[in-house]
């Protein structure tokens, strides 16, 4: 896993780049990027995801409540995920809204 380190402001922005976000990787960025981060006082965090083909989601949710537990916040950006919803009628409704058939017009 390749990451590049970018400072906006207060937000550090890691650009990551790989094949798998996850398993010996994903505790090397862990252990050698992030928690330095956030033991250097970084609160702001946000992971690009663009060039990683693959994330696993149990690595985001341990990086997220490590930040969270350290009162940050961690941002995902350009992650792929699959829709999710609270009620299943907006559930239902989803499909409506993206796969209605055209009408003819007549």
């Amino acid at each position: 896993m390749k990451e590049v380190r970018r400072v906006v402001g207060d937000i550090i922005i890691f650009d990551l780049e790989g094949t798998y976000l996850g398993g010996d990787d994903a505790v090397d960025f862990f252990q050698n990027t992030l928690l330095p981060a956030l033991n250097g006082g970084a609160r702001k965090i946000i992971l690009n995801l663009k060039r990683v083909q693959h994330t696993e989601t149990a690595t985001l949710n341990i990086y997220s409540k490590t930040v969270c537990g350290r009162g940050g916040q961690l941002v995902l950006l350009n992650f792929v995920s699959i829709p999710n919803y609270d009620d299943e009628e907006e559930a239902i409704a989803s499909f409506a809204e993206k796969h209605a058939k055209p009408t003819s017009g007549d």
